[in-house]
């Protein structure tokens, strides 16, 4: 109902009652300032102003017109999108003052958003906050139309305690992985001691985007490329600079979903969803399995760091599970085959990255490492670069562990090319 017609029902409601002598009963005006939702005093004014075009009664009530609109700031779209990209309403009032000489003091900015009711952010204002919100939105269906049109990133930390490879505290890991949209392929998936930092979502994205080989009824199916858009939340480490420079290296394009709108990211958190069942769950210091009534933990005590796997077992196991079992092994419901062989049905041509596009995303090393003759040594392994031609020696910030376009110098096999499975980024 617009303000224009919640003013003539309310003047309909008062003049009905109106008494000979021109006044309106006081119980008449309340139940008019309740039917507009304003107060007494304001349909007594509304009376006043309009006493003109009610002169006829109850006739006249048609010929009120319309309120004028307001002069000054209003609530615009423009407005609303500053305050949809903002995690505060403080900070989108700050925003919008920096660039607006308009804007309001922030207690009338908070005002008008909750007068606007045609939104869901005045109703989050207005009523349970995020919860609110949330209930006020719709769920959309994202289609995607081939492969490689839309990737989803997100990570999620491990639920099971393991031994990490440097001490003996007993910790879990974080995952960090990346979804094809259109067939469900695990694209690259990255295991950190914590929280992924920027260097280790770069890393991921630059290992899914290196294409590699499958082999399926015989044949090779080559996966990979640049996608045309990949989704993330937003967590820090997916809006560095870092990240936005290797999306426009790259040339394509990365987006944060809404905050509070996780299912704009549904295929990836469905995921992570089923890898914690069908991955996790049966390993030895799976934090989430029962505990008998004496509190003994069945699948392995954590605190003393008994029966846990290593470090290094854990992300092997996991990244066999996600590359393997479930890209070319497990049947996906909503595909009904495996994301393989979808994969493999689809036509659309693959847009590959070339080295230059793909070096500056590997992750660096707290400490430098030496150049040798044979490259850069690592847990026994020579590692080799053309980079490396003339730089014996010389001190490299490059990580070789955590970078998918090293050759390694007994077999000279380059993962980008052929398709050897690069290690997760770990620390040093």
């Amino acid at each position: 109902m617009t303000a224009g017609w919640k003013r003539r029902a309310a003047l309909a409601i008062a003049v009905a009652a109106q008494r000979p002598d021109g006044t309106v009963p006081e119980d008449a005006a309340r139940r008019a300032a309740a039917a507009a939702d304003v107060t007494v005093r304001q349909v007594r004014r509304w009376l006043r102003s309009h006493a003109k075009e009610l002169a006829d009664g109850l006739a006249g009530v048609r010929d009120v017109p319309d309120p004028a609109p307001r002069a000054g700031w209003q609530v615009t779209p423009a407005v609303l999108a500053v305050v949809s990209a903002n995690s505060t309403l403080k900070r989108a009032w700050q925003q919008l003052s920096a660039t607006d000489k308009a804007t309001p003091s922030y207690p009338s900015f908070t005002a008008a958003l909750r007068n606007y009711a045609d939104n869901g952010l005045a109703r989050a204002v207005k009523g349970d906050g995020a919860k609110t919100l949330i209930g006020s939105r719709m769920y959309l269906k994202v289609d995607v139309p081939v492969r490689n049109a839309r990737w989803e990133l997100d990570s999620q930390e491990v639920p099971v305690f393991v031994i990490p490879s440097r001490g003996t505290k007993p910790l879990k890991l974080h995952q960090t992985t990346v979804i094809e949209c259109k067939h469900r392929m695990v694209m690259a998936t990255v295991f950190t001691p914590g929280p992924p930092r920027a260097e280790d979502v770069a890393a991921c994205i630059a290992r899914g985007v290196a294409v590699r080989p499958y082999l399926l009824d015989g044949q090779e199916v080559w996966v990979g490329g640049i996608p045309d858009e990949i989704v993330w939340d937003n967590a820090k480490s997916n809006l560095a600079d870092l990240v936005t420079d290797l999306v426009v290296r790259l040339a394509t394009m990365g987006s944060a979903v809404t905050p509070f709108a996780g299912w704009e990211k549904g295929k990836i958190e469905s995921w992570q969803g089923i890898s914690q069942v069908e991955c996790y769950s049966t390993m030895p210091g799976y934090t989430e399995g029962p505990a008998s009534f004496t509190g003994h933990k069945y699948w392995g005590d954590h605190t003393s760091g008994a029966a846990l796997l290593g470090e290094d077992l854990l992300i092997a196991q996991g990244e066999r599970w996600a590359l393997e079992e479930y890209n070319a092994v497990r049947v996906h419901g909503q595909l009904g085959t495996t994301p393989l062989r979808s994969w493999a049905a689809d036509t659309n041509q693959l847009r590959r990255a070339t080295g230059e596009q793909l070096m500056p995303a590997m992750l660096t090393a707290k400490h430098l490492r030496s150049v040798n003759k044979n490259g850069i040594r690592f847990r026994t392994v020579d590692f080799v670069a053309a980079e490396l031609a003339g730089l014996s020696g010389a001190r490299s910030p490059f990580d070789t562990c955590r970078t998918s376009s090293w050759s390694t110098s007994s077999s000279r096999c380059s993962t980008a090319s052929s398709g050897c499975a690069p290690r997760s980024p770990r620390p040093h």
